[in-house]
């Protein structure tokens, strides 16, 4: 599956929210919200293929990684920047009232 199409279901939950705008970083599809990314497919060489990138504060992106580790990860590189990396599933964590899970890629 090309990886722009990867991202259409992840594109669908985000325009069910306010002021969401599709757009590209860095060449990757992006959702923004007033121009600030909080969702995007990852672009950097070390990321995971059909990584989704979703920002997030340092605590909760911290214990997504330690929960799960096998889907949530993080370089040491983005350790200073309030990301984490989701390989192979655009996961919305159970806390948030969305209990579901849509793979991004088959």
């Amino acid at each position: 599956m090309p990886r722009g199409s990867s991202f259409k279901t992840v594109e669908a939950i985000g325009r069910t929210l306010p002021d969401v705008d599709v757009t590209t970083t860095w060449g990757q599809p992006t959702l923004k919200v007033r121009g600030k990314m909080f969702v995007c497919m990852a672009a950097h060489k070390s990321a995971e293929p059909n990584t989704l990138v979703v920002m997030m504060d340092f605590a909760d992106r911290d214990a997504l990684v330690e929960d799960d580790p096998g889907t949530y990860y993080l370089k040491e590189h983005y350790l200073n920047y309030r990301v984490f990396w989701s390989g192979c599933h655009a996961s919305v964590p159970k806390r948030s009232g969305i209990s579901s899970r849509a793979p991004i890629a088959s």
